[in-house]
């Protein structure tokens, strides 16, 4: 779904060789989608009631977590995955770094908008 959703995205950009999908909202949820230079791709699934700063585009207001996305994978998974010589991941294998997952909690409790 995610990758025929970046393609009709993609089509339907008015610059070519943007990267145009960053969130998709439903009536239950919000996809927020961030792609790494390394074509890693972050998604994360809120509740419509997430509070972000806001994105006006054709007259709806999305709650925009790219910047949390992108805090995600530059300061916590480069820090603590990719610059970790302990840890090795395989092309395919789950990311299972317990590590990155203290730090990626740690930020998102501190975070105003995930707290529940």
């Amino acid at each position: 779904m995610l990758f025929s959703l970046k393609d009709l995205a993609a089509k339907m950009s008015p610059t070519i060789g943007t990267e145009g999908l960053h969130t998709v909202k439903t009536n239950t949820f919000t996809l927020h989608h961030f792609q790494s230079i390394t074509g890693l791709s972050f998604i994360l699934n809120t509740d419509n009631n997430v509070l972000g700063r806001n994105l006006f585009w054709y007259d709806f207001i999305f709650p925009d977590m790219y910047s949390n996305l992108q805090h995600v994978y530059n300061q916590i998974y480069v820090e603590y995955v990719v610059r970790n010589p302990l840890y090795r991941q395989q092309p395919g294998d789950v990311l299972n770094c317990p590590l990155f997952e203290k730090k990626l909690e740690e930020y998102l409790t501190s975070q105003p908008q995930f707290r529940q």
